[in-house]
């Protein structure tokens, strides 16, 4: 497997676990604790370089290092839409 679909897979992965924990521990609820929120931020951005420093390794150029990263960031993408769905059919967003 490339380190661009390990790093996409690694993204939505990560990302989702947190916001699952997030929405079910009722964190998000809590003002004081929302700003936690944002950890998302710093898994994407450490996935991220981890990923492109493999791909740069394997020889790719900066266009390539570009489709790399968006590459990754779709496949994240999807495993989050997929991943949120508990949250459209578990009533918590209208609890919100």
């Amino acid at each position: 497997m490339s380190a661009t679909v390990k790093g996409g897979i690694l993204i939505g992965t990560m990302c989702a676990g947190w916001t699952l924990i997030m929405g079910f521990t009722g964190w998000l609820k809590d003002p004081k604790l929302m700003y936690a929120f944002y950890l998302v931020i710093l898994i994407q951005i450490g996935v991220m370089i981890w990923a492109l420093r493999q791909t740069a390794t394997a020889g790719k150029t900066y266009g390539g290092q570009v489709w790399a990263g968006t590459l990754m960031s779709a496949i994240g993408g999807v495993i989050l839409f997929f991943t949120s769905l508990p949250f459209c059919f578990s009533g918590l967003p209208s609890s919100l």
